[in-house]
């Protein structure tokens, strides 16, 4: 299938590689299908590129960023994502830059979960506090996460 994207041009999309999120994502709920495009140079960063609409997300493994990060994942999205081993599931967060990149932060509060065997994702929303909204990936000269203040 061939994909023309404001961002990459046209590009030609497998079709096992596209993902269904039967619910869509966060603030598109009509947007069900995606593809991963990832660049040759950057293997932390990848692309989660609408396949109906031309929307494209940053994203990430949030333990690139934050080690010790978990999501309690219940068994009902355990079941809607067709698996029985949790293993299976990948976890991403979004990624926003803003205007200045050193402010550059992950949605730790609102993770997406793929089973890449399905090819079936879908985003959670933690609903406790125990990781923040924008969790900037910067730090400065102490180890301390850049603030937007």
């Amino acid at each position: 299938m061939i994909l023309n994207t404001k961002r990459f041009g046209e590009i030609e999309v497998d079709e096992q590689n596209i993902i269904v999120f039967p619910n869509g994502i966060l603030g598109f709920p009509d947007i069900k299908r995606y593809t991963f495009i990832t660049e040759e140079e950057n293997n932390v960063f990848l692309w989660l590129q609408g396949i109906d609409e031309d929307v494209a997300f940053i994203v990430t493994n949030p333990l690139f960023f934050k080690p010790d990060y978990k999501v309690k994942i219940s068994v009902e999205e355990i079941r809607e994502l067709e698996t029985e081993n949790i293993e299976d599931i990948h976890i991403y967060v979004i990624v926003t830059v803003p205007p200045d990149p050193k402010f550059t932060s992950i949605n730790l509060q609102g993770p997406i979960l793929i089973n890449p065997h399905k090819n079936l994702g879908k985003q959670i929303v933690l609903l406790d506090d125990s990781y923040p909204l924008k969790y900037f990936i910067f730090k400065d000269k102490k180890g301390i996460a850049q603030s937007a203040t």
